[in-house]
C-alpha cells in the first residue's frame, strides 16, 4: 500500500525532536551529528510539507543528504510515490547561514544528469527558476578565508562535498557554464585550489575563472587529476591523500612573469603541455636523439604553429620565440619556450621508474593471444617469401580473434573475442574486406567486423594518429602489414628498427607483424628481412612456406616456429590447406611440408 506525502511527513517528524509548527514548516532538531556534535539544542532545522514533496532546511549548513542518512532514509521518503525522485538536493545558504535556494539533481534513464533550481518561499510555495547568486557552502567559505585555510573550488556540488569529506573547506558556483566575472568578489583574500573536471568544459571554466580570480585571491593554484574524470571518481578509485597530490602537482597561477607552469601529460610519442588560463596547448612528438622534436602550438583550440625544433639549440629557441611573437605578442613566449624545453628534456632524460619484482609476479604466467602462435602484450612476427599468402593467413587469424572461439580451430586456441585494428601499408580495404568475407563463408563463420586503417607514413611518424584510432575503436590487437613499409628507411640499419620498436612499445595493444624473408645465399637460411633487431626484439616468430601447383585452386601453408617465447618450448610445425572456390575460401588442417631448416 502506497504512503501519502502527508503520511511520510508525519513519519519523518516522529523520528525527530520536534519544535513549533508554523504554516507548512515544522521546527526540528537536526539529527546530523557531523555538524551538531553536541546535539542541536536550538532546533536550527525545519521540515516543510509542500504539494509535490517534503523539504529540509538547516541553518548550520547541513545538506538534505546528511539529514536523510542520519535517519536511515532516502530521497524517496521526501516525494510522492508516483513522481520522479531526485538523486540529490544541494542547498545554498546566505552569508549568515539562512536559506538561499536548492539545486535539485536528477538522473535520466540514459545515465545522464539534469538539474532544477528551486526556491522554497516562507508561505510554503516553491518557485522553479535559475538562481545562483552565492557560492555553495558560503558561510564555511567566509570562515575559511578568515582562518587563511586552503579552499578547494570544485566543478559541481558533488565534488565539493567529496573535498569536504577529505578534510578540506570547499565550494563551487555550480557547473562549467555557471561562472560569472562578478563572482570573484566572494573569493577576495582566499587561498584557492581549482580542481576542474577533466574535460573541455572543465578546462574552459578554469581558464575563465583564472582571469577573474588572479586579481583578488591571496593564492591561486590548479591541478589536473591523474585518474578519473573528477574528484569523486578519483576517490572512488581508492585515492584519499588529496594533500600530497596538491603538494606534488598543484600549479601556482599567480607568478612574477605572468606565466603559470604548464600541466604536462605523457602522450604516445611525446608530451602535451597545457597552460590553464592562457588557453594554450603545445604538443611535442616525433622525438629523435633526445632533442630533435616536432612542436605544434594551439591557441584557443586552433593550431597556430607547427615546425621542427631542437630542444638544445639556442638559435632554434630564439627563432621559435620570434615566430610565436609575430603570431601573438601578448604572451611571454620566451618564458613559455623555456618551460617547454625544461619540462620535455627533464622527462626524456628521466627514463622509466624502477620496478620491484616481488613474488606476485610469479603468480601470473604470460598468456597466448592465439595458442601456440602469438603471445599477448608482445611483438609477434610471421614472415614468408613474396606471394606466400601470409596476408591471407593473418586475415584468417584476425577473423578467428574477433569471433573468440573459446576453444581450438585447427589447433589454434583463442579464448575470448578481441577487437582488431588492421594497419595496412600494402593493400587496400577492399582486398582485405573481400578476403575476410570469403574466409568467413568458407569457414562457415559469421563475418565479424574488424577495423581497418590504411597507412602511408612509417609507424613512428604517424604514431599519434594510430594511437588516437586505437583509442577510438578500443582495439586490443593490431595487425601490421607489413614490417618493411611500416618501418621506413634502410631496413638493414639499426636506427629504423629501434624507432619502429620504440613506437610499438608505446601502443597498448598486442601486435601481429607481417614481414618478408631475407635469404642467406651461403646457408640458405631464411630470416626476417632487415636488421637483426627485428628478430631480437620480437618474442614469437613463425615462418610460413607455401606450396601450390601451377593452375591449382588449392595451396598449402606450412608454419614453422623460428623463435619461441621465453616461457614455452619450440612448437611442432603446423599445416593448413586453403581452397579457393568463387566467393568462398575453404580452410582445413593438413600435414606440414618438410622443413628444410630442421636440424640446422
Amino acid at each position: 500500500m502506497s504512503e501519502s506525502l502527508s503520511q511520510k511527513y508525519e513519519r519523518i517528524l516522529s523520528m525527530c525532536e520536534v519544535g513549533k509548527r508554523k504554516g507548512a514548516f515544522t521546527q526540528i532538531a537536526c539529527p546530523n551529528t557531523g555538524n551538531h556534535k553536541h546535539g542541536d539544542k536550538e532546533k536550527s532545522a525545519s521540515l516543510g510539507l509542500h504539494s509535490n514533496g517534503i523539504s529540509f532546511k538547516c541553518f548550520a549548513g547541513c545538506q538534505t543528504d546528511d539529514f536523510l542518512k542520519s535517519l536511515g532514509l532516502t530521497f524517496k521518503d521526501l516525494f510522492p510515490d508516483n513522481e520522479e525522485t531526485p538523486s540529490n538536493i544541494y542547498t545554498y545558504h546566505n552569508q549568515d547561514g539562512t536559506y538561499h535556494h536548492d539545486k535539485v539533481k536528477y538522473k535520466l534513464p540514459n545515465g545522464k544528469k539534469t538539474f532544477k533550481q528551486r526556491t522554497i518561499n516562507e508561505d510554503g510555495s516553491i518557485d522553479y527558476k535559475a538562481t545562483v547568486g552565492v557560492p555553495f557552502r558560503y558561510p564555511q567559505l567566509i570562515e575559511a578565508i578568515k582562518q587563511d585555510k586552503v579552499i578547494i573550488f570544485a566543478e559541481g556540488e558533488k565534488d565539493a562535498m567529496t573535498a569536504k569529506i577529505l578534510g578540506y573547506e570547499s565550494t563551487t558556483m555550480g557547473g562549467a557554464s555557471d561562472w560569472k566575472d562578478e563572482y570573484k568578489n566572494f573569493f577576495k583574500g582566499a587561498n584557492l585550489v581549482l580542481i576542474p573536471d577533466k574535460d573541455d568544459p572543465g578546462l574552459k571554466l578554469t581558464s575563465s575563472m583564472i582571469d577573474s580570480l588572479k586579481t583578488v585571491t591571496k593564492s591561486l593554484k590548479t591541478m589536473i587529476l591523474p585518474l578519473g574524470k573528477d574528484l569523486t571518481e578519483w576517490v572512488e578509485a581508492g585515492n584519499f591523500d588529496l594533500k600530497s597530490l596538491i603538494d606534488k602537482t598543484a600549479i601556482e597561477l599567480i607568478t612574477l612573469e605572468g606565466v603559470p607552469e604548464p600541466v604536462v601529460k605523457v602522450i604516445v610519442g611525446g608530451y602535451e603541455l597545457y597552460w590553464i588560463g592562457l588557453n594554450l596547448k603545445v604538443i611535442i612528438d616525433h622525438i629523435e636523439n633526445d632533442d630533435s622534436v616536432e612542436i605544434a602550438v594551439y591557441q584557443n583550440g586552433r593550431p597556430i604553429h607547427i615546425s621542427g625544433y631542437k630542444l638544445l639549440s639556442i638559435s632554434h629557441k630564439d627563432g621559435l620565440v620570434r615566430s610565436l611573437e609575430r603570431l601573438n605578442n601578448k604572451l611571454n613566449w620566451r618564458v613559455i619556450v623555456n618551460q617547454i624545453t625544461v619540462q620535455c628534456l627533464s622527462r626524456i632524460r628521466a627514463g622509466e621508474d624502477v620496478v620491484l619484482l616481488t613474488s606476485e609476479f610469479g603468480k601470473n604466467k604470460p598468456e597466448y593471444l592465439v595458442n601456440p602462435l602469438f603471445v599477448q602484450n608482445n611483438a609477434n612476427i610471421i614472415y614468408a617469401d613474396r606471394g606466400s599468402a601470409k596476408s591471407l593467413f593473418v586475415t584468417m587469424i584476425g577473423l578467428i580473434l574477433t569471433m573468440g572461439a573459446g576453444g581450438d580451430i585447427f589447433g589454434l586456441g583463442v579464448e575470448k573475442p578481441w577487437t582488431i585494428l588492421f594497419l595496412d601499408w600494402e593493400n587496400d580495404q577492399y582486398t582485405t574486406g573481400w578476403q575476410k568475407a570469403c574466409l568467413a563463408r568458407g569457414l562457415d563463420m559469421e563475418d565479424t567486423d574488424f577495423h581497418y586503417l590504411h597507412c602511408s607514413s612509417p609507424l613512428f611518424k604517424c604514431l599519434h594518429h594510430v594511437q588516437s584510432k586505437i583509442n577510438e575503436v578500443s582495439a586490443d590487437v593490431v595487425i601490421i602489414d607489413s614490417l618493411a613499409v611500416a618501418t621506413g628507411g634502410n631496413l638493414n640499419d639499426s636506427e629504423p628498427a629501434l624507432n619502429f620498436y620504440n613506437a610499438l612499445r608505446q601502443l597498448p595493444v598486442t601486435p601481429i607483424i607481417i614481414a618478408h624473408t631475407a635469404k642467406d645465399k651461403e646457408n640458405k637460411h631464411r630470416t626476417v628481412y632487415g636488421n637483426a633487431f627485428y628478430e631480437n626484439l620480437a618474442r614469437s616468430i613463425w615462418e610460413v612456406s607455401k606450396f601450390q601447383q601451377l593452375g591449382s585452386s588449392e595451396l598449402t601453408l606450412s608454419l614453422y616456429q623460428r623463435k619461441s617465447p621465453p616461457f614455452s618450448g619450440n612448437q611442432m610445425p603446423k599445416g593448413l590447406k586453403f581452397k579457393f572456390d568463387g566467393d568462398r575460401i575453404y580452410v582445413n588442417p593438413c600435414s606440414p611440408m618438410d622443413d628444410e631448416r630442421q636440424g640446422n
